[in-house]
């Protein structure tokens, strides 16, 4: 028999559990359906909690934005705003997660409750982004051949609990969340397949061509990117393979509207894939594939006053420069090289009188481009004073000129 002293304990025990979990259940505004009932319901919320922080993390854009949920600008600084003062009290602890939270799952105050538990209620963020009737598809894709093991590690790289060891690893943890989620359709073990990507496409890029993968730092789903140093990279660069990690970038910003606050990485970046796009489509225009120069640095931010740009290329960006190289492609006989482009020079002084037009001039007063042969040179052989027919001369002096055209004026 249990003495008096231990079921005095039992009974405060209980009671301070139970004043716990009314204080969360109206403090989180949890919703009837999910109320925390047991100790082990806070599991439920210790996720739901969770899954702010990642997503927010993920859509953490310059801009306001609704990709998931109606969402402020920096909606990550805005939410860490709530915990910049340290409190010890663990119901002023609790109370900074839920301000913390309630950045992401109702900024617009639209939402009377909060549902916690994802098995009474179904995925609320993918029931908000997917269409109807395609709620389960990437969780299928996670499931079947798309295996993405996701955990935290715990102190210090996260303030979360460590669950990667929990369970016999992130891929078990994986396996029995599939199996739970899709039994009654006839999931089994041999659908969950970890190695279905590699098997289809590889582990090593370098016969890969014209791809450009871009991995916003900010974003989560970066740590899983492919980058200079993944098997094969480096090879296939020449084969129009290009590697970008953007700073002040989450889930793909490159590849959103363009905004006025965009960072400066995110807009010279894609002022970059632009170029090589470009480059892809239309090669004849491209005497050789750009180079992938380094991003700028991050910067000040903006954060006010954010509209979208239409039509903006280059946005600021320096255009690739047009240099006068239309003499080594009509006569590339007579250019050891092709010229390379130099920065122009300075305005300087502006002159103003006796303006008068220059005939046969060039190169009027500047040096030759790099690599033009001189006709005077005594390196120049027989074959470099042949000229073409005076017909097809203008005729393709007036396609490079065009192209030089549309080029510019892109």
């Amino acid at each position: 028999m249990r003495s008096a002293t231990a079921l005095k304990i039992e009974k405060a025990n209980h009671a301070h559990i139970s004043d716990g979990l009314t204080f969360l259940n109206d403090l989180f505004r949890i919703d009837p359906m999910s109320q925390l009932n047991e100790p082990t319901d806070a599991y439920d919320l210790i996720a739901w909690i969770q899954q702010a922080f990642g997503y927010m993390a993920m859509v953490d854009y310059p801009y306001p934005s609704s990709f998931i949920t109606p969402l402020p600008g920096w909606p990550v600084n805005y939410a860490c705003k709530y915990a910049q003062n340290h409190r010890s009290d663990p119901k002023l602890a609790a109370t900074v997660l839920y301000e913390m939270s309630n950045v992401f799952y109702n900024y617009s105050g639209d939402l009377p409750t909060n549902c916690v538990n994802y098995t009474v209620c179904g995925d609320t963020v993918m029931n908000s982004i997917s269409a109807p009737g395609t709620q389960m598809s990437w969780p299928w894709q996670i499931c079947t051949e798309l295996i993405t093991e996701v955990c935290s590690e715990g102190p210090p790289n996260d303030f979360f609990s460590d669950q990667c060891s929990m369970y016999g690893g992130p891929q078990e943890q994986m396996l029995i969340s599939c199996m739970w989620s899709f039994w009654p359709i006839g999931y089994n073990e041999i659908l969950f397949d970890p190695n279905a990507i590699p098997i289809e496409y590889g582990h090593n890029y370098a016969a890969a061509s014209n791809i450009i993968f871009t991995n916003g730092k900010l974003d989560p789903w970066s740590s899983g990117g492919i980058y200079e140093n993944a098997p094969g990279i480096r090879q296939a660069s020449k084969n129009g393979v290009y590697t970008f990690l953007i700073e002040g970038a989450a889930h793909h910003l490159d590849l959103r509207q363009p905004n006025t606050c965009d960072p400066l990485p995110v807009v010279n970046a894609r002022f970059q894939i632009v170029n090589i796009i470009k480059c892809w489509v239309n090669p004849q225009n491209c005497s050789a594939m750009p180079e992938a120069t380094p991003l700028p640095p991050l910067g000040p931010l903006a954060t006010d006053d954010c509209r979208p740009i239409f039509h903006g290329y280059p946005w600021g960006q320096e255009r690739p420069k047009i240099v006068n190289i239309i003499k080594c492609w009509v006569n590339p006989q007579n250019c050891s090289a092709m010229p390379e482009a130099t920065p122009l020079p300075p305005l300087g002084p502006l002159a103003t009188d006796d303006c008068r037009p220059i005939f046969h001039g060039y190169p009027w007063g500047q040096e030759r481009p790099k690599g033009e042969v001189s006709t005077s040179s005594p390196h120049t052989t027989a074959s470099s004073s042949v000229t073409l027919k005076p017909t097809l001369h203008f005729t393709t002096l007036t396609s490079i000129l065009v192209v030089a055209f549309i080029v510019i004026t892109a």
